[in-house]
């Protein structure tokens, strides 16, 4: 032998580098099952008979990408009716294995976010930059502020409340999508005044809102200001 390898601290010709037709065969079966050739992790023959691997962790990765700030409650639930309660043992996984399993894939907790994605449309973008922008009667550019009377309404309902906490990638935000259209158990409406007194007014009823209502709470307000002051519109 000219010419000399190292490897595996054996000393060996170039002609025994290359892998044996067993090796070969197994790599092929490898990637004919799994999609890839990828190294199987050193278990010392124990059996992984806790936590979650495999397809079950695809399902919690998907599920944790579609409700973030779900509970692990709600995740084990998931599990358990899309896959472990098929099995011929059926599983219900623990708490620790939810956690295990989403620190494993790198998810970590972290505060949420709720967007309104109606905010986003061309329409109203359109409306937000003419009401900021252009003068009365089209928008209040020209307008000082403590002439100015923000008026808002909210509508809450209890059973579904936002959850202020949820788990993502490091680099991901936490962000869920608002309840619309689901009805509404209270309705709060308020008015700040821009003045120096900063007055307030708020109904807070169980009804929803429409036109009618928005427009009598506008109308109490107007009638709670008493004489106009001259020059003011």
């Amino acid at each position: 032998m000219t010419e000399y390898q190292r490897i595996g601290g054996r000393r060996m010709d170039d002609t025994a580098t290359l892998p044996s037709a067993r090796t070969a065969r197994r790599w092929r079966r490898r990637v004919e099952q799994l999609g890839r050739n990828v190294r199987y992790c050193h278990t010392g023959n124990k059996r992984m008979t806790s936590g979650i691997f495999g397809f079950p962790l695809v399902l919690l990765a998907v599920y944790r990408k579609i409700f973030p700030k779900a509970t692990r409650y709600e995740c084990i639930a998931f599990l358990y009716r899309s896959y472990s309660g098929a099995l011929p043992i059926p599983r219900v996984y623990s708490l620790k294995n939810i956690t295990d399993a989403e620190n494993s894939i790198g998810l970590n907790r972290k505060k949420g976010s709720t967007t309104a994605y109606q905010a986003f449309t061309y329409r109203n973008l359109l409306r937000r930059y003419r009401y900021w922008t252009m003068a009365y009667p089209h928008g209040i550019a020209d307008i000082a502020r403590d002439d100015m009377i923000d008026v808002d309404e909210a509508g809450i309902k209890l059973e579904n409340a936002n959850r202020r906490m949820g788990k993502a990638c490091l680099s991901g935000r936490v962000r869920d999508r608002g309840n619309y259209g689901h009805g509404t158990n209270h309705t709060l409406k308020m008015a700040i005044s821009g003045n120096a007194d900063g007055r307030r007014w708020v109904q807070f009823d169980t009804a929803g809102t429409d036109a009618l209502s928005f427009a009598n709470f506008i109308t109490t307000v107007l009638e709670s200001l008493g004489p106009g002051t001259p020059g003011n519109r």
